[in-house]
């Protein structure tokens, strides 16, 4: 299935767009996958722990595969024993400390597989790997009610001039009562803090027609209302990237935020194990979002309608408005 393409596939300089894709998924060691992308692009492995698996230099890039969670993959579970009055090290278990560790945490949490930035035109080479990993007997999403694994995209932007941003914001913001709904969300995600959706009354401050605010404004506003990496659409990795010191103000998961200048989008389950499931498939939503930030007058006509039902005592946005964006997108 090819994948469908933005009306803007080049940047403000003229380049291509990259796109990096997280695909979430358990049941398959990261040496494996290690192996299948070698077999495919070459690179060389440098294994930075048990859990954090690099291949560098790629004929598309760098890769990496690791356990996804924060305490193994950095480490810091030394700190945590040694915070406990243990000491790994002088541990029966020795050096199954991590193995341990791992096989513990892989009934919960995924590993993560993290491509290098693809042109826009190549994101075929994902789906390659993800063809890779079904056939390896991967797990995603769907396997068990624990597995709240997601498929994540991360789209350089086209522009770093604040309409354009906040156009891509406003837009995904009016579209996602129905790519929610399309995409039939996994019931553990949605009740994962993972993918909060954006609060009410900052849908109220960005859709208006009269709100153009600057850089700044833009940044501490979204912070203002959004002090988290969990929303389906995460802006913090472009905003530390265009003003680090402005979002270490705010009280954040800075040692989850990456600076990269990309839209991180989050929603997407992870399905990589149902033979009929492509990452064209979510990827296509994305490109909707994208179709209408670029028409200024659909996108300004939608977010007043929205507006009138968000003011609305009694409206049920998650049932009223999935409907309406299909006949605006007809």
């Amino acid at each position: 299935m090819s994948f469908a393409q933005p009306p803007l596939i080049y940047n403000q300089h003229g380049s291509i767009r990259h796109v990096g894709v997280e695909l979430e998924y358990t049941h398959v060691e990261p040496l494996m996958v290690v192996r299948d992308i070698q077999k495919l692009w070459g690179g060389r492995h440098h294994e930075v722990n048990s859990h954090v698996h690099k291949i560098k230099d790629t004929e598309l890039g760098d890769f990496t595969v690791e356990l996804d969670s924060i305490l193994l993959s950095s480490g810091k579970y030394t700190e945590f024993l040694q915070k406990m009055g243990v000491d790994g090290d002088t541990l029966i278990l020795g050096d199954d400390l991590e193995a341990l560790l791992a096989n513990v945490a892989s009934v919960l949490v995924p590993y993560e597989l993290v491509t290098p930035p693809l042109p826009m035109d190549q994101l075929h080479h994902a789906e390659t790997l993800r063809e890779c990993l079904r056939q390896r007997g991967a797990l995603g999403t769907r396997s068990a009610w624990r597995f709240a694994f997601g498929l994540h995209f991360n789209p350089e932007v086209p522009s770093f001039e604040v309409p354009s941003i906040l156009a891509h914001l406003q837009a995904f913001c009016v579209l996602y009562p129905w790519i929610f709904r399309e995409s039939a969300i996994d019931y553990t995600r949605r009740i994962s803090p993972y993918i909060d959706e954006f609060p009410a009354e900052y849908l109220k401050l960005i859709l208006q027609p009269e709100y153009a605010p600057d850089m700044g404004q833009l940044i501490e506003h979204y912070l203002e209302h959004n002090p988290t990496r969990n929303r389906p659409l995460d802006m913090l990795p472009l905003f530390s990237h265009i003003a680090p010191d402005l979002v270490d103000r705010y009280p954040i998961e800075s040692e989850l935020n990456k600076s990269r200048p990309t839209f991180h989008y989050r929603l997407p389950n992870s399905l990589v194990d149902e033979e009929d499931w492509r990452i064209a498939h979510p990827w296509r939503y994305w490109v909707e979002v994208e179709k209408l930030a670029a028409n200024s007058h659909v996108l300004h006509a939608m977010s007043q309608e929205l507006l009138e039902l968000l003011h609305s005592p009694l409206s049920i946005i998650s049932w009223q408005w999935p409907g309406k964006v299909e006949g605006w997108l007809q």
